[in-house]
């Protein structure tokens, strides 16, 4: 289970687990844009509502000393949207586990 390092920022964060992920370039920007395009459709309220999703994920990776994700829990390419009822917290454990199964059905 990785740890989160409470001196680093969450920027620095994300940017350590795509290096460490080999999450590439044509597929983030595909999920960037589907996450962008769905989140400029949604209320204010729904916004703010996912800013503070973010907020506790991390809040709680300086509290526990864990690294906590924020996971759209039906994917995306699924056809999941990015909203607040699609989005829940899981430890670096849980979320890696629930990407392996999602990786598995993605390739067949």
């Amino acid at each position: 289970m990785k740890e989160f390092r409470r001196s680093e920022t969450w920027h620095n964060v994300q940017n350590r687990w795509r290096r460490d992920s080999g999450f590439g370039n044509e597929q983030q920007a595909r999920r960037r844009k589907q996450i962008v395009d769905s989140y400029d459709k949604l209320a204010d309220n729904d916004k703010l509502r996912i800013k503070e999703i973010y907020a506790e994920a991390a809040r709680l990776s300086c509290e526990t000393g864990i690294m906590h994700h924020v996971d759209h829990t039906i994917p995306l390419f699924e056809g999941g949207q990015h909203h607040p009822s699609n989005l829940q917290i899981l430890t670096d454990e849980e979320h890696w586990r629930k990407c392996a199964e999602e990786n598995k059905r993605r390739q067949s």
